[in-house]
């Protein structure tokens, strides 16, 4: 049995599913002793399972011995699946039964299963930092003047949208852009993909930096928002030994520095390296080429 979820940006989604047996099936009587039938020790779980990421989750749900059915709910998170995932459903005791040996006996025992049912979703919506939504697309046809003017750049930062948006381009070169959209989650493709990524994220992280502290207001605040999000990122590596609200009252205070050139310009490169990993992620590819 197969299902298909919308491919449109979703976070997470709920699934509920309703087992049923039917009259002249097997149910759960079938399976444990004479004296537990009126209350069998007895609960439905379902598996979920993505091969792609490895993700392998567990999920309780209620069952109705008189009407001979299940219900269960599936929790589905979309940044831990990729592709397909893998739900089934099973019958399992819980609690450890001696009062017939023709009975299964060990709690956990499973006594009942259904087939597999396989869900099938479009593509998650890449990041690159925290939070940061990326997209194909082909410079070359795009609507947007800057990008069809520079359709042989590899990517570009649209700040229109709020939040930003980060536009990868689509008309690269064919093994530069396999390596960008390699999925492996570890291994020699995944380690020059990262490095890749942390390439292209430094003066990302730059361009968001300028573009959030240009909304200071007089007192050097912030709104709530993706603004404030970014400078807090770059607070917590430029500052490490403060707390959070000092870090961020300290970078912004040096940021709206008058002076040309400002004293952390110096340190900017370093600290927007660090955010991003780029040694960690450089010596992880020097270990695997």
């Amino acid at each position: 049995m197969e299902c298909g979820l919308p491919d449109e940006h979703w976070i997470q989604a709920i699934l509920r599913f309703v087992i049923e047996a039917p009259i002249e099936s097997e149910w759960v009587s079938d399976y444990v002793p004479e004296a537990e039938r009126k209350d069998p020790p007895v609960a439905l779980i379902a598996r979920l399972h993505c091969g792609r990421t490895f993700t392998r989750t567990k999920f309780r749900g209620e069952l109705n011995f008189a009407e001979r059915k299940g219900i269960v709910s599936v929790v589905l998170n979309r940044e831990k699946l990729q592709d397909r995932a893998e739900v089934d459903f099973f019958l399992v005791r819980t609690i450890r039964q001696t009062i017939d040996s023709h009975y299964a006996s060990d709690s956990a025992a499973r006594l009942m299963g259904s087939p597999i049912v396989t869900i099938r979703f479009g593509r998650a919506a890449q990041r690159l930092g925290s939070g940061l939504d990326t997209e194909w697309e082909s410079f070359t046809t795009s609507l947007h003047t800057y990008r069809k003017n520079h359709s042989s750049t590899l990517f570009h930062l649209d700040l229109i949208f709020s939040p930003p948006k980060l536009y990868l381009n689509n008309d690269a070169d064919p093994d530069l852009r396999a390596i960008l959209k390699d999925e492996a989650p570890r291994g020699k493709k995944a380690s020059v993909r990262n490095i890749a990524f942390a390439a292209i994220a430094v003066p990302v992280w730059y361009c968001l930096l300028q573009a959030a502290v240009s909304d200071a207001d007089d007192d050097g605040d912030f709104k709530p928002g993706w603004k404030k999000n970014v400078l807090a990122c770059v607070a917590a590596v430029s500052e490490p030994d403060c707390e959070p609200t000092e870090a961020l009252r300290r970078l912004v205070k040096k940021l709206l520095d008058p002076a040309k050139p400002r004293p952390i310009d110096e340190e900017l490169p370093v600290i927007l390296a660090d955010l991003v990993k780029f040694r960690e992620k450089l010596e992880s590819v020097a270990g695997v080429v």
